[in-house]
């Protein structure tokens, strides 16, 4: 249902385009510096978006049936909120599944199947950008649980985030245990998530400074892929920038150029409107960081998206490293 509303908007963009309102980075015919995103990190491998270096693969069995082992008497909620705590999970995020406007079954080819079977939550990896995700089922009479799990089977639909460069999600667990079920639909390659995970963009500041610390020469293509497999508050892409017009900076009647870096790489959403960018760039040296990022500040025009209005700016400099970010705080 979600990914069928995406594919929705996209369609009706170019529309929204016409009447000059948020423009999508690949599309947005004024002339801004955005090239064609490339694949981040270990995310074709690895089943998480961005460095999940450290650990094995998930076993998703033995987890799950740990998880339900020490929360026999536990709701879905309750439950799913002890999965997000492991670090196999650390991009994941909790689904609300009933909606005002209709039912939302992430992964599911019918959404009516499930209703009326009780409680369930759902934890899923939105911002990795993979689809993986869990299902932990109360089902009001013990009985119905193995109908559940025999629904959410036939309903699974592997391909359901319609991202062909991180392709199938190719493994399925269902266990019935104590009258609850789960089922997860991952990658079988997903490994733990190693260090900060940031839940908003201010968090990225910390975590910007802490691989510089481990890697102080990393080129910035390699810090933003890093930055994006640590976040889990965006859909978002990378890609390498040049010299020149930027997205974020000027507008279309007034355009300005962003000059006098050695290296930049820009994170990006996937989906406009939507009003988070971010940048890394990398100047001659530490002296001329100051500079440049103030030079940024006074360049960047919070009202770039037309349609809605950014709050915020934040800079940060560590040693020729200059990151950017403009957002709004206010409605995250």
């Amino acid at each position: 249902m979600r990914r069928i509303i995406i594919l929705l908007l996209l369609i009706m963009l170019p529309a929204a385009l016409f009447a000059g309102c948020g423009k999508s980075d690949n599309e947005s015919g004024d002339g801004k510096n955005t090239p064609t995103p490339k694949p981040t990190g270990e995310a074709a491998d690895s089943g998480q978006n961005g460095d999940v270096a450290g650990g094995e693969p998930i076993d998703m069995e033995a987890f799950l049936s740990g998880i339900a082992k020490a929360n026999p008497d536990a709701d879905p909620d309750a439950i799913t909120a002890e999965i997000l705590k492991s670090p196999y999970f650390a991009l994941f995020v909790a689904e609300q599944l009933h909606h005002d406007w209709g039912n939302h079954y992430p992964g599911m080819t019918d959404d009516r199947a499930f209703l009326g079977k009780g409680k369930d939550a759902c934890v899923c990896d939105l911002a990795g950008g993979t689809g993986a995700l869990v299902y932990v089922f109360a089902p009001q009479k013990p009985e119905d649980a193995q109908g559940i799990a025999d629904a959410l089977k036939a309903n699974a639909n592997p391909l359901w985030m319609d991202d062909e460069e991180k392709g199938k999600l190719d493994g399925q667990t269902c266990l019935v245990i104590d009258g609850k079920v789960y089922f997860a639909m991952y990658n079988t390659k997903m490994k733990p998530v190693t260090g900060t995970v940031a839940g908003k963009a201010r968090d990225l500041v910390g975590i910007f400074h802490e691989y510089l610390a481990d890697d102080a020469n990393a080129s910035c293509i390699s810090i933003a892929e890093y930055l994006v497999g640590h976040q889990k508050f965006n859909e978002v892409h990378t890609a390498a920038v040049s010299e020149g017009t930027l997205t974020g900076f000027g507008d279309m009647e007034n355009a300005v150029s962003i000059t006098g870096f050695t290296d930049g790489a820009a994170i990006l959403p996937m989906i406009s409107p939507n009003l988070f960018i971010c940048y890394i760039f990398r100047v001659s040296d530490a002296k001329a960081a100051d500079g440049f990022a103030g030079m940024l500040r006074d360049k960047a025009n919070l009202n770039w998206n037309v349609c809605m209005t950014a709050d915020t700016i934040i800079t940060e400099t560590d040693g020729n490293a200059v990151l950017f970010i403009m957002c709004s705080e206010n409605d995250s």
